[in-house]
């Protein structure tokens, strides 16, 4: 009821938001100590950067372009992020993943700010701790791409619409509406349509629990729709006349409506996050099975309905990808978070039986790495880090024996935030000693990339054949658009087969470099 005051109502600040703050800087050393280890190899990471340098090189911030075409996969907002990130720090793998990363650190603190407004605050610090120490939420967190930027924003919105909705009606504020119109806006502008159904799939779920569908017509639709087109639609008419209607088709129609029903390119079978969500939400997924026992808890509810419904909604969009969980962890967070607030306060026996079983996962999962034969990992990852598996076992181990004898001695209390420091200094290890054992191809191709750009004058243009597209990495790291050329006489980055297909085109050519199945050659005659 608005009547009834919140769990915070009263309570002073000061000591939640100096927590908070707390957790925001240890997040912001973890996640942005990661950002420069890897290269832009990774999934659509060196195609959005190189978008990004183009506009910057160019000047036009209004269409993306990839090799001088225009780009038609995302809306700008990631785009001018990055170029301004790029501009100010120089066109590093840091400076691209950087806003997205703050984004994320951003995301960690509005994700405990509105688990607070509905539990209190060591919900909303525990909330904020789970979405920190989710490793799944960390991978996508320092990857240069739009899926944590677009949920910054549309949980933002839903946070500014609960704090209207929750609010007794003599005290509700037209200002935390027009907060959530510019923030869904811009979240739109960061990836496009998905931002309204994250933000949909949210109040949905508060709509159908309160049953205060009158509130409805009272959410100022009459204004904020204006002002939400006012933000969105200039750039879509602007990149109308510079790039056309087949820009915009991709860009709404096949990015959106034809992924969504019929996968465009990422098609993918129903059942496809019941298999890829779970390993990247652990350990704190596990927590869900404690929340039968404080079902009652405000706002307890409401984010099992918002996790569960954005499960649903991206499960039954043809297109997958393991990228998209990340629309699920704040949910996730804040179910989790309450849940542990309540069990601790009103279960303590129970949450001390849930920390030991993890404490048993823990040992369990040491034992493989440390027991089983290196020989046995046969995946060309694991085979990368195999001679560590021993290390990390023994590691491993020894963190759930901590984690065990702190629960039994000293309490559930104290043995939550060392579950959160062992999933963060799992975290770290991976970021910082595992995935980088698997950069040796790619940083041979960065080198390729590089050896290549010292070879040719900057006003010298490298092309790629039109019958085949490069990694967009490889543009970024050659420091140059790649414009798709037919053959003629230059310089080229092509693929093995490709040389075969010059050669059917009466072209001779020398080669120059290479670097696995990608060489620089140069066109002669």
């Amino acid at each position: 009821m608005h009547g009834t005051p919140s769990p915070t109502e009263g309570a002073p600040p000061s000591r939640f938001a100096r927590s908070l703050a707390i957790l925001l800087a240890l997040d912001a050393v973890m996640v942005l100590s990661m950002t420069p280890r890897l290269t832009l190899w990774q999934i659509d990471e060196g195609r959005i950067a190189e978008v990004s340098r183009e506009m910057a090189l160019t000047g036009d911030l209004v269409t993306p372009r990839l090799g001088g075409i225009p780009f038609a996969c995302y809306p700008p907002l990631p785009y001018w992020l990055m170029a301004a990130s790029g501009g100010a720090f120089g066109w590093t793998e840091f400076a691209m993943r950087l806003p997205g990363a703050l984004f994320g650190i951003g995301l960690v603190g509005v994700i405990a700010v509105l688990t607070r407004r509905f539990a209190g605050d060591r919900a909303g610090l525990l909330a904020g701790l789970v979405l920190a120490t989710l490793p799944g939420f960390v991978v996508q967190e320092k990857m240069c791409r739009a899926d944590v930027t677009t949920m910054f924003f549309a949980t933002l919105a839903f946070e500014r619409f609960l704090a209207w909705a929750e609010s007794p009606p003599e005290q509700r504020r037209r200002r935390d509406l027009l907060l959530m119109y510019v923030s869904i806006s811009l979240g739109v502008l960061a990836k496009g349509p998905i931002a309204i159904a994250m933000l949909g799939v949210g109040g949905l779920a508060w709509f159908i629990l309160k049953q205060e569908w009158n509130l409805l017509g009272r959410m100022g639709f009459a204004w904020g729709i204006p002002l939400a087109a006012a933000i969105v639609v200039p750039w879509y008419i602007l990149v109308y006349r510079t790039a056309g209607p087949d820009f915009l088709r991709e860009n709404l129609l096949w990015e959106n409506v034809r992924a969504f029903t019929d996968g465009y390119q990422q098609k993918q079978k129903w059942h496809f996050y019941l298999k890829h969500a779970p390993p990247v939400l652990l350990p704190w997924l596990l927590a869900l099975a404690l929340s039968w026992k404080v079902r009652r808890t405000p706002g307890l509810g409401l984010a099992l309905a918002w996790f569960a419904g954005v499960f649903l909604f991206l499960s039954t969009s043809a297109a997958k990808r393991t990228s998209y969980v990340a629309y699920m962890d704040p949910p996730l967070a804040m179910a989790a978070g309450i849940t542990l607030a309540a069990v601790l306060r009103d279960a303590p026996r129970l949450l001390k039986g849930w920390l030991s079983a993890m404490a048993g996962l823990l040992v369990a999962a040491g034992g493989v790495f440390a027991l089983v034969p290196t020989s046995k990992w046969t995946a060309e990852r694991m085979q990368a880090i195999a001679d560590l598996l021993p290390l990390l076992g023994a590691a491993t181990g020894g963190a759930a024996l901590v984690l065990a004898g702190l629960t039994w001695l000293r309490g559930p209390g104290p043995a939550l935030p060392v579950l959160a420091a062992v999933c963060a200094a799992g975290i770290l290890v991976s970021g910082h000693l595992l995935e980088p054992r698997g950069e040796h191809d790619r940083l041979e191709a960065r080198a390729f990339c590089r050896r290549v750009a010292r070879a040719v004058p900057p006003d010298t243009r490298i092309a790629v054949l039109d019958a085949g597209q490069v990694d967009g990495a490889l543009h970024f790291y050659m420091g140059r658009p790649l414009p798709a050329l037919s053959g003629e006489p230059g310089y080229y980055v092509v693929a093995d087969w490709q040389r075969d297909l010059l050669r059917t085109r009466g072209r001779k050519f020398r080669e120059i470099d290479a670097v696995r199945d990608t060489r620089f050659i140069q066109v002669t005659e």
